[in-house]
């Protein structure tokens, strides 16, 4: 098997080989490993797979082959196992004007895009105004019209790749 299951660009693959036995006694059984990427061998023979080999989409297998140093048994696949969407995120969101009047129309930044697949950056946008959602769409503004004096006004960016969304 492989672990993780599910797996995405992050991770570095683990094949796991499970129980092997020998008729003959004493021998000690090794592994070889051999992966392989859409059909394709890895130039990876070690029981580990770098996310750098794969990315969203591959299908990815393991095979083992035991030797109990005499010859090879039998290889093993593991099931395909496909790269799924990595998550996006941001680190941080800006509010401007700091100091707002009603007549101001207010504007949510969002900075430090991450996108492990490579994907453009988007946003989802949901104002809050006095513990209510007021408007939850695609744009970072938000008119005066929505909020009067003294009520605070939360912006919340949901960083999407167009597959999935990461955490607001």
């Amino acid at each position: 098997s492989i672990t993780p299951d599910p797996a995405d660009v992050t991770d570095t693959l683990t094949c796991n080989p499970g129980t092997t036995t020998d008729n003959d006694a004493g021998d000690t059984v090794t592994i070889a490993y051999e992966w392989t990427i859409n059909g394709s061998s890895s130039s990876t023979t070690l029981d580990s797979l770098s996310s750098a080999e794969f990315q969203r989409g591959d299908t990815v297998i393991c095979i083992t082959t035991p030797n109990d140093g005499s010859e090879d048994g039998a290889p093993v696949s593991s099931s395909p196992l496909v790269i799924q969407n990595a998550l996006p995120s941001i680190t941080s969101v800006q509010l401007t004007p700091t100091t707002a009047y009603e007549a101001d129309t207010l504007t949510c930044s969002p900075s430090g895009w991450n996108d492990p697949d490579g994907d453009s950056p988007g946003y989802i946008y949901a104002w809050t105004v006095g513990g209510t959602v007021v408007q939850s769409a695609t744009t970072n503004t938000l008119s005066g019209a929505f909020f009067d004096r003294d009520q605070q006004v939360l912006c919340t960016i949901t960083p999407d790749d167009g597959l999935d969304t990461g955490t607001p």
